[in-house]
């Protein structure tokens, strides 16, 4: 038996099991550090205890694993997810996204997918690089607009250096397939070495989106790899960003800021809460505004075909 506190601050008692947060991570795979965050966001259920630890009820934390499990947020907490989605009158202050459209600024995104259907992206990178994380954050991004959502990384080494991949799948309707993405809406290229070694465009649409990290303007690349291609490239040089920010090859925030600029298949203010919270759990303040100056940049400097 728990004594927690109830709404009224008295203490209550309760006979209900509860779990830790190591165990809850363990059961919706995910990092400690994300129910953390999920439960400062009101996404996840918690109890406080009269010592003040937080603790989860095995039975909400059940329930949320088998709505997870189908890439949605529970009804339970869907009207908190609305609610931490809405933007507070604070924000409203700041210049409004319909001014950017009006002005025709070059940070405006080029194209926009309406997600009618499902959008499917493969990230290409090396181990380090943070191509895992950067998957993660746009597809928790998703879950706070209340949308479908997997990824996933494909088994294997993951040693530094070692080419890898990943796969993020963002949909209104329920997905069904569990499979690595095979014909990409948007193929996703951390470092340009990968172009010559791995077949990165394999099963890219014809209307797709390719986003490199490459000095290169988008004509340039093109006639190099594709010159007869129908989708779109992006270029960014997401390195150069990396290193005159935070001193560190780590592209993957400058290629989420590309990525959004591209196609925003989620809003750029969504993503932007995400990656302070993720970051913000782990790394010194100035870091983290690092890597937010590191996305803001690459969004505007996305060079476009």
């Amino acid at each position: 038996m728990t004594t927690l506190l109830s709404s009224t601050g008295q203490a209550a008692t309760t006979g209900q099991r509860f779990v830790s947060r190591a165990r809850v991570a363990q059961m919706l795979g995910v990092t400690p550090s994300t129910v953390t965050r999920w439960a400062k966001l009101g996404l996840i259920p918690t109890r406080v205890t009269v010592g003040g630890h937080h603790r989860y009820y095995e039975s909400d934390i059940q329930q949320l694993e088998v709505e997870l499990a189908k890439g949605r947020l529970p009804a339970t907490v869907q009207e908190r997810a609305r609610e931490v989605k809405q933007p507070t009158a604070r924000r409203a202050e700041a210049p409004p996204r319909e001014g950017i459209a009006r002005s025709r600024s070059p940070k405006q995104p080029v194209s926009s997918i309406g997600l009618q259907d499902m959008v499917e992206i493969r990230w290409h990178g090396r181990g380090g690089q943070g191509v895992v994380t950067a998957g993660e954050i746009l597809a928790e991004a998703a879950l706070l607009e209340n949308m479908y959502f997997q990824a996933f990384p494909e088994f294997g080494p993951e040693r530094t250096g070692a080419p890898i991949r990943a796969f993020t799948r963002i949909s209104k309707t329920p997905i069904t397939l569990h499979c690595p993405i095979s014909h990409p809406n948007i193929v996703m290229v951390m470092d340009p070495t990968l172009l010559t070694t791995v077949d990165v465009l394999e099963g890219l649409r014809e209307d797709g989106t390719l986003i490199v990290n490459t000095p290169l303007d988008p004509a340039a690349l093109k006639a190099r790899i594709s010159p007869s291609a129908t989708w779109k490239v992006i270029t960014v040089n997401a390195t150069r960003i990396a290193m005159e920010s935070f001193k560190r090859n780590v592209p993957n925030t400058p290629m989420l800021g590309a990525l959004l600029r591209a196609s925003p298949v989620v809003s750029k203010e969504t993503c932007l809460r995400f990656l302070k919270e993720r970051l913000g759990s782990r790394l010194a303040a100035p870091i983290v505004e690092a890597n937010i100056k590191a996305f803001e940049r690459a969004y505007a400097e996305a060079a476009v075909e």
